[in-house]
Formats: C-alpha cells, sequence, structure tokens
C-alpha cells in the first residue's frame, strides 16, 4: 500500500477567509470565480447536511452552524429528526438510504454531507454514491475497514466528479494521523507502526457504541507487507505510560489509512482491554462469534442523548510505536479528553477545508486537516516518549 498520489488538484475555485474560535475557524465570507472571471464574494455560502441526528449528528450540526455553514440536519424521516432539528433551529431533510431517488432528492443543494450515522459498514456505500451522483464532498466518521476500502474503490469516480471523499474524519484517523506523523520523525527508514488504543468506560454515543460492537465482532486485521490481512486472536501485552496492558488485535480504518498515507508496509492496530492476558487469549476467539451471532450484549447501547451538547467523560489515548529494522523504536502517547467532541470539532474543521482548493479524489483525513491544526486542537495533550 503505498502513499496517495498528490494530484494537486482544486477541488473548488473558492478562497476561504475566517478567524479561529476555540479550534474552529469561523467563515467570515468565500470568494469565488464568476462566469466571467472576476470575483464574487458572499457569506454563508454552503449548505452541510448532516447526516444522522444522535449526539454526534447533532454536536456536529451545531458547530457547523456557529462555524457560518447553513447546517441541515438529516436522517429517517421521524419525529425524532424533526424534534433534534427544531431545537437545534436548523433546517431537517428526511430521506431513508433504500431509496435513491429519496437521497438525490435531500442532497439537492448541498455542497458537504457528513455521515454521523453508524454503523458506517451499513450507511456509508449509499451515501458515499449518493454524493457522487450529486457532485457534493462525502466526510464520515467511520473507523471500520470495509468502509475505507470501498472509499478508496471510488477514487476515481471521485475525481471524475470533482468532488472528495474523506472517511474517518472523526477522531481516530486524523489523531492518530498525526502522532504517527510526529512519532516517525524519531526513527530512520522505520517500516512498522503499532497502534494501541485505550478509551475510558465514559458513555458513548448509541453510533460509536454500535461501531464498536461491529469491529470488535471481526478478528484482528492490519497492513503486512503493504497489504490488508486478517491478524487473527493473539493478545499482546504492551507497557503504556499508565502502565502494563493486554491489547486485542481491531481492525481499524486508523491503520489502513496510516498506511497509505505514510507508506509504512506494516501496520497494527490494538485496543486494551482489563482482562488477564492468558484469560483473553481465550477468552477472545469465542467472544467474537458471540457478538456476531448476536448472542454477547457486552457492549451495551446506550440511549440516544436529548440534548445537543458535548457528550460525557469519554478520554481517549492513542500510543504509537514506530521501529526499523535494525530495531530502533520511537515512541508517542497522546490523550483526548473527550474523543467525542474532539470528533465532532475535527469533522467540522475537515469541511471548512474543504472550502479551500484540495486534492480531489478520496483523501485521508490527516491529508485534508493537517497535523499541525489536529495538534492544536484544546484538549488534546502529546507526549512524546
Amino acid at each position: 500500500m503505498r502513499p496517495s498520489a498528490a494530484r494537486r488538484r482544486a477541488a473548488s475555485n473558492s478562497a476561504f477567509r475566517g478567524r479561529p474560535i476555540g479550534g474552529i475557524i469561523v467563515i467570515h465570507s468565500v470568494t469565488v470565480s464568476g462566469p466571467d472571471g472576476g470575483v464574487q464574494q458572499r457569506k454563508g455560502i454552503s449548505i452541510l447536511l448532516v447526516y444522522g441526528c444522535g449526539a454526534m449528528g447533532t454536536r456536529i450540526a451545531s458547530l457547523a452552524s456557529e462555524s457560518g455553514f447553513e447546517a441541515v440536519l438529516a436522517g429517517r424521516p421521524s419525529p425524532k429528526l424533526t424534534t433534534a432539528a427544531q431545537r437545534l433551529h436548523v433546517k431537517w431533510r428526511g430521506s431513508t438510504l433504500t431509496d435513491p431517488r429519496e437521497l438525490d432528492s435531500i442532497l439537492n443543494d448541498v455542497q458537504i454531507v457528513i455521515n454521523t450515522a453508524g454503523p458506517f459498514v451499513r450507511t456509508a456505500a449509499e451515501l458515499m454514491r449518493a454524493c457522487l451522483r450529486n457532485e457534493c464532498h462525502y466526510l464520515d466518521l467511520s473507523n471500520e475497514p470495509a468502509t475505507f476500502q470501498d472509499a478508496w474503490s471510488l477514487d476515481g469516480d471521485a475525481r471524475e466528479a470533482g468532488v472528495v471523499i474523506v472517511p474517518g474524519a472523526g477522531f481516530g484517523t486524523a489523531v492518530t494521523q498525526a502522532l504517527a506523523a510526529r512519532v516517525l520523525e524519531g526513527v530512520n527508514e522505520a517500516d512498522t507502526l503499532t497502534i494501541v488504543r485505550t478509551s475510558a468506560p465514559g458513555a458513548k454515543s448509541l453510533g460509536t457504541a454500535r461501531t464498536t460492537r461491529e469491529i470488535l465482532a471481526q478478528p484482528g486485521a492490519g497492513v503486512t507487507d503493504g497489504q490488508w490481512q486478517v491478524q487473527g486472536n493473539r493478545t499482546v501485552c504492551f507497557d503504556l505510560p499508565a502502565g502494563r496492558r493486554t491489547g486485542v488485535p481491531v481492525g481499524l480504518g486508523d491503520a489502513f489509512a496510516v498506511a497509505r498515507a505514510t507508506g509504512i508496509p506494516q501496520v497494527r492496530t490494538y485496543a486494551t482491554i482489563t482482562m488477564n492476558p492468558l484469560l483473553a487469549r481465550l477468552a477472545l476467539p469465542l467472544a467474537r462469534r458471540f457478538i456476531r451471532a448476536g448472542r454477547l450484549g457486552g457492549w451495551p447501547e446506550p440511549r440516544a442523548r436529548s440534548k445537543a451538547g458535548p457528550p460525557g467523560p469519554d478520554g481517549i489515548q492513542v500510543w504509537i510505536q514506530a521501529a526499523n529494522p535494525q530495531g530502533e523504536t520511537a515512541a508517542g502517547c497522546i490523550h483526548g479528553d473527550s474523543g467525542n467532541e474532539l470528533a465532532a470539532r475535527i469533522a467540522v474543521l475537515a469541511a471548512l477545508q474543504l472550502m479551500r482548493p484540495t486534492t480531489l479524489g478520496v483523501i485521508t483525513a490527516g491529508e485534508l486537516v493537517g497535523s499541525e491544526a489536529v495538534l492544536d486542537l484544546p484538549g488534546l495533550r502529546v507526549t512524546d516518549l
């Protein structure tokens, strides 16, 4: 898997002007080339449609409105959707994902779609293709590798349509890619990256809980010799800043995106658990089989939050080690006070970046937003180890 090519084609002929507020750039105006080659200026020009009216969707819609977008909340037609839109004082549009004509109708005049409806393996394919048909940019908060693989299969179609597709435009991919770039500076000719995620036992949004269950149900996977391969269920112990932890192999879109962006041929991802390593090794295959069969309720789905705003405590820590064939290593750790809040802010930052000329096609969130912008977000702390 090689780094994505720098195509350097403009996704828009817009020039962006704004000012930072709490880590978010607020749109003042956008200048666009007129039909006669002149320059026009207008305010709040972009309609940003957020598909999904759960905690993440409403938070992103709120931030997008504060940032100068005309935010529209969308989802399956329901009282929940209309109530959420009314509370946020935004417009709403209803559509299922099974009717292409309905989807096309809600994307009328939309410039950017942010999909927050997980699990994304059930929602992303239809929305990505609807965005291609309607020539609007697509972002989502996914971390399922199948979603990333499907997205990259559409790269040529996206460039032809003149749009950008960004899977994983939330916390995981952008932050992991930013930290990986920093850690790689400490090792010459690194060929291996190991990524370990530790999540606090705080509240998760409904979509996040469902997505987590989908990921945990599958065998671990990662990038081996530049190819996506199943990793199995072999657990590993890691000495992390918080102490020794058991790592369970998981297949995350983070690994897929980081490998594409950096060209590193070996990328592995793990999630930590508190279980004894031996017990975890024995229990993991059975637990995953039960999750796939729908017989294990080990990751309960929380109730959807009724009010827009930052979710409860949900800190997350990402530890990355880079290594080269000579055995030299470098490591770093990043901690986010609230993974959900940071995900919402990164998604809006990514949408704002699409107001500038950028590479067309499928790109990673880290490539779109940039490492410095991600690491400068309030609530993130980076430690070089």
